[in-house]
């Protein structure tokens, strides 16, 4: 009973850091827990920097939020960093408050589940990323909520298995499997006009 108190107390306290843990890779490839600061600071801030993609504050790699504002003060982005590089969840949202994109990054690579919604909160796409290759199946959807787009990919980022674009009337723009590097299929399409 005194163990299950202690841990309790200790899940209490931890709930109370109002800091993001996330994950990071070293250079060497190590993974290790970091903990980005709940510094936020304005996209607008005139110390921001861009340098070799990364992110400087006052001439110092930036760890913390940027986060955006529209016109109106309505909050459109928020971005988390550490050392210079994107971290953790990205996040934008439209005026009206519908979220617009989430993304993952893990030191400067996108990783995990990207998904982005149109402001009628109807999915737009959802893309799939392993250090910033594209993996798995990737899909982009029209305003109207039917499917433009949908390809496969493997692990080392190479389209594989089935590709796929629709017009947003249901009929076929292209229609092919990719297996060793070969194409087979219905092709000589554009990719999605997205309005």
């Amino acid at each position: 009973m005194r163990y299950l108190l202690i841990y309790i107390l200790i899940l209490l306290a931890s709930a109370c850091n109002n800091q993001q843990r996330n994950i990071a890779v070293d250079a060497d490839s190590s993974v290790v827990a970091i903990t980005i600061p709940q510094t936020t600071l304005l996209e607008t801030d005139s110390g921001f920097k861009v340098k070799s993609n990364l992110y400087y504050h006052n001439d110092s790699l930036y760890s913390g939020f940027i986060e955006g504002y529209s016109p109106a003060h309505k909050l459109i982005s928020r971005f988390g960093f550490w050392k210079g590089q994107k971290q953790g969840i990205q996040q934008q949202w439209y005026e009206n408050g519908q979220l617009k994109e989430t993304r993952y990054y893990l030191a400067n690579m996108k990783t995990g589940t990207h998904t982005g919604w149109w402001d009628n909160g109807v999915k737009r796409f959802e893309y799939v990323f392993d250090k910033d290759i594209p993996v798995k199946r990737h899909c982009q959807w029209y305003k109207s909520g039917k499917l433009c787009s949908l390809f496969e990919y493997n692990n080392a980022g190479q389209p594989e298995g089935a590709q796929q674009l629709w017009y947003e009337d249901g009929t076929v723009k292209s229609n092919y499997v990719v297996k060793d590097n070969r194409r087979f299929g219905f092709l000589g399409a554009k990719g999605c006009v997205m309005k």
